[in-house]
This record gives structure tokens, sequence and C-alpha cells, in this order.
């Protein structure tokens, strides 16, 4: 199979997956925005982001290295080995985070304690049986027990809702039982904790988990500082009601990043799998080009749409998240993009150069967000992460140049901005009216734009149906 079938097979798989998720939680936005306040909101989005680093760096995103180990090996044996001693440093990180959480619960007393930490210990093991289920290959099941997952979650969260008024506890409880209804899911298909062996322990594997990993964990400390430490500043110089309305505006974001995850998802297994220099030249352009046209064609016309849709679904305490969507639209565009040529380094198996510009990346956000933030409030996060991930792609494109030689195409740039430029006048200045009509024109304009890419997607899909219907006949 081809490397490009093969990562529109996997991409047609987690977009089943990703796009009803994405949807059931899009359409919990008018239950958040109506029967949640924007403070309790901003504490659980909050805390979230905070665990976002926390829960990465003390585990050492071990979940990774058991991806990108794990799909090198082709027996069982060699996947079970390294699924194993992944389990047995997970397992000591667990211990060391349940002593520091208690310790710092203790000194210094934070509301929901037990809520945060269940929903951090059940994210851990989700992210493990997850990355397992790559290693394998069951894409499907991937997809099946997240979109199950979600329908718990959607499930829990609107009774507790409803039967609280509108309590904080309803958003961590739906969000944990969804990760224990996929916990099990994935554990009965490959009976995971029952098969774990200690005597698999390999001190080599180990240390070389933790020599991969460990540049990633560092890593989601960048990450962070791109995202949950704005969230941070804006709490403390704006207020937890503030990291409310910014979070809500985050979650209008959701559709573009589904073209995100589910690229990400199968890029990421396709590359790791190459290990001809050309052949990754090629699939490396090829897949960066892409991404960059169908990303700007998603924003282009995400932005009337949400235009559109914004007084249906938001409520009036979040309105002000409105003029801050296509700030919000650019900063995903652009991290979208270095996360692409993070994946490659990934699999170069250089995740220093990665962090390299993850630092440069951060340290620009941190100035423009303090330089800004009492001048302008909300809006400075957005364009303080737009500007720094923009530059942060430019550095990991100079520095890939050692592995391969990826280019950034300027008539690609130039369509992109002048497609949004109009966007953005039509989405701040004009009717519902005009946005519906340039949300029909843009899309037209794109259709043609990508008319090449939209064929062999098709063709690639027929073909895919085609084989389909003579294996099973």
């Amino acid at each position: 199979m081809s490397i490009s079938k093969s990562l529109f097979q996997s991409s047609v798989i987690y977009f089943i997956g990703q796009i009803l998720s994405k949807i059931i939680s899009f359409l919990l936005l008018p239950l958040y925005t109506n029967y949640i306040n924007t403070s309790d909101f901003g504490y659980y989005d909050f805390t979230v982001s905070i665990l976002g680093v926390i829960v990465p760096v003390i585990f050492l995103e071990i979940w990774t290295g058991t991806l990108r180990f794990g799909v090198e090996k082709q027996d069982e044996c060699g996947k079970s080995k390294v699924k194993n001693n992944t389990m047995i440093l997970g397992m000591g990180s667990l211990v060391l985070y349940s002593i520091i959480y208690v310790v710092f619960m203790s000194l210094f007393p934070f509301e929901l304690p037990l809520w945060i930490y269940l929903y951090s210990f059940f994210w851990v093991i989700q992210l493990f049986l997850l990355s397992v289920a790559r290693v394998y290959g069951k894409n499907v099941l991937y997809a099946s027990s997240g979109v199950i997952s979600v329908f718990f979650n959607a499930a829990v969260t609107i009774l507790v809702v409803m039967l609280t008024n509108g309590s904080i506890i309803s958003l961590y409880l739906g969000m944990i039982v969804s990760m224990i209804v996929q916990i099990i899911i994935l554990n009965h298909s490959f009976h995971i904790f029952s098969k774990f062996r200690f005597s698999d322990f390999d001190k080599d594997l180990c240390k070389e988990l933790i020599r991969f990993s460990l540049p990633l964990s560092f890593n989601s400390i960048m990450f962070w500082m791109l995202e949950g430490f704005n969230k941070y500043v804006i709490k403390i110089y704006l207020g937890l009601s503030s990291v409310g309305i910014y979070a809500v505006a985050n979650r209008l974001s959701y559709i573009l990043t589904l073209i995100i995850s589910v690229f990400s998802l199968s890029w990421q297994e396709t590359i790791f799998k190459i290990s001809d220099k050309e052949t990754k030249e090629a699939v490396y352009n090829q897949g960066f080009h892409m991404l960059f046209k169908v990303m700007g064609a998603g924003l282009v016309v995400l932005l009337p749409a949400i235009a559109i849709m914004f007084p249906y679904i938001i409520g009036n305490d979040y309105a002000q998240a409105r003029n801050l969507i296509p700030w919000l639209l650019l900063s995903v565009y652009a991290n979208a993009m270095v996360n692409l040529l993070s994946s490659c380094f990934a699999a170069e198996k250089n995740t220093k150069d990665a962090m390299i510009a993850r630092t440069i990346s951060c340290i620009i956000n941190v100035v423009v967000l303090f330089s800004f933030i009492d001048c302008i409030g909300l809006y400075a996060s957005p364009i303080a992460l737009f500007l720094a991930n923009s530059i942060g792609m430019i550095v990991l494109l100079m520095l890939i140049k050692k592995h391969v030689r990826i280019t950034l195409l300027p008539s690609q740039v130039m369509v992109f901005i002048t497609m949004f430029i109009i966007s953005y006048f039509v989405y701040t200045n004009c009717s519902t009216f005009v946005n519906l009509g340039w949300l029909l024109f843009s899309a037209i304009i794109y259709c043609i734009y990508l008319k090449d890419f939209i064929i062999s997607v098709l063709k690639l899909a027929k073909d895919m149906i085609f084989r389909r219907k003579i294996s099973g006949s």
C-alpha cells in the first residue's frame, strides 16, 4: 500500500471518530454557556490546563514512547515488551505523582482536589491504552471507543448539570466517566492489565524510552507556555470569568482542530514507518503543503459559519468570545503547522531541536502577552500565540534542513492572507446574510483551488470502498 493511501485510510477512520466526538462537544456549548457561570467554567478549564503540563512532565509523556517504539516492532513479543516496560515506568511515575499531589494539596489547598486527581488518574491510563491501540493498528477500535465514551460524557454531563443546576462537578464527572468507559472498552480488547508481566523488564529499553520521552515531557512545558500559561496570566490579570470566556472561544475552534487532530494521528503513524530519506522528504513536503492549504481553507470558511451560528449556540454571558475567535483560529492554524513539523523531528528521533523551537516561541509568547494584556485584554493571548507559533514554524523549517528540506510556498501564503483578510472583514463588519453569501462563495473558491486534492481523496475513497467490496465478496 502506498504512503498516501495509508495516510488517507488512517485519516478516514480517525475522521469518523473525531467528527462525531467534536460534534457532540460542540452541541454541549449551549448547555455550558447557559447553565454554568463563566467563573466556574473558567476554573474547570484552568485546572485542566494545569494538568496538561504536570501530567506529561511527571509521566514523561511515556505514551508517545509506547507508540514510537511499539510501531517499530513487527512481532507480538516485541510489542508486548515495549508495552510492559512502559507500564513499569508509568507505575513509578504514578507513585511519584500521587505523593507530589497530596503534599501540594496539603500546603496549598484548592477546590475539588479529589475530582481533579481522579480526572488526571484516568486520563493517564486512557492515553496509554490509546497509544497501545495505535501500536496494534486498531484504528477502528481507537475511533469507535472514543465515540462511545463521548456519548457517555454528554449523557452524564447533561444529567448532572440539570440535577445540580449547573454545578462545576458535572464537567469533571462527565469526563471521568467517559475515560473509564473508553478504558474498559480498550482493555477488554487487549487484556493489557491481565497480560502484564514484570519479568519483561528491560533496563536498556527503559533507558531508551526515557531518553526519547524526556525531551517530549519538557516539550510539554513549552506547549503549556504556549497555551496554559496564557490562561494563568488571564486569571491573574482579568479573573476566572475571563478564563471561562476565553475557554468557550477556544471550544468554538474545535472544528478547525478537528482537521489537525485527524491528520496528525494518521500522519504520525505514517511517517514513523518511513526509513528512506528521499521518500521522507517527498512525504514531508506533501503533508506540509496539504495541511497548509486545507487548514487555510477550513479557517476562511469557518469564520462566516461561526458568525451565523454564534447567537444561537452561545449564552449572553459569553458574548465577548465572538471577537476573540478569528485570532484564536489564526493561532490554532500556526500551531498546527508547528505540530506537524515537530512530528517530523520525532520521526527522526530528534526531539531536542523541536524543543529549541518551542523555547523560542514561548519567549515570544510571554513577552508579547505581558506587553499588551493591560491595554488590549483578552486579545493579547491569541495575538501572542499567533506570532509565537508563526516564528516557531519558521525556526523549525530552518532546523529540519539537517534531515530533509521542507519549503513554504509563497503562493500558498499569499492565497491564504488574501482570503483571510476578506473573511475577517465580513465576520466583524457584515450581517448574517452577507456572511452566508461569503460562506458559499469562499467554499466554491476553495473547491476550485483544492480541486486536485479533492479529486485524489475521492479516488482513494473509491478505491478503498471497492477493495473492501471485493474482499467481502
